[in-house]
């Protein structure tokens, strides 16, 4: 189940522990697994990603991660240009049940390795961010008609 495009695209910052605003909704497509050094017997797993900036995201499975929890991320975007971004280390900062799933924030880990240090990661997640806030402005332009 991917997030509807037409419904609130904006995070309530104000109600939230959140520092920066994050945005929702989009073509973007994400997948998650267990960080171990037995990469091959961690099952990826579909998640529904409910929001999204540079730092973190936030995101809704089946599956309960504890906080504390190591994850490789992929996030993908279906767009004319097809970006990708794989292995993105993120660490669970909190996990909250919801309606019989288990909705995850995450902060991304930029010391976890020497790949989440490069500038790489960090320019590929802003692009990801300016992406997502673009696709934003569009829709709130196309409701003020």
């Amino acid at each position: 189940m991917m997030p509807n495009i037409e419904t609130e695209s904006l995070i309530d910052r104000e109600n939230s522990r959140r520092k920066s605003i994050r945005y929702a909704h989009g073509n973007m497509f994400v997948t998650v697994r267990r960080h171990s050094f037995i990469k091959m017997f961690q099952k990826p797993y579909i998640v529904n990603w409910m929001d999204f900036n540079q730092h973190g995201m936030a995101f809704v499975s089946d599956h309960r991660y504890k906080t504390g929890c190591e994850l490789l991320i992929e996030l993908s975007i279906d767009d004319s240009n097809k970006k990708s971004l794989s292995e993105v280390v993120g660490v669970v900062t909190n996990t909250k049940e919801e309606a019989g799933n288990y909705r995850c924030g995450i902060k991304f880990n930029f010391d976890a390795n020497d790949y989440m240090k490069s500038d790489v990661v960090k320019q590929s997640l802003q692009s990801i961010e300016l992406w997502l806030r673009e696709v934003f402005s569009r829709l709130h332009e196309r409701r003020q008609r």
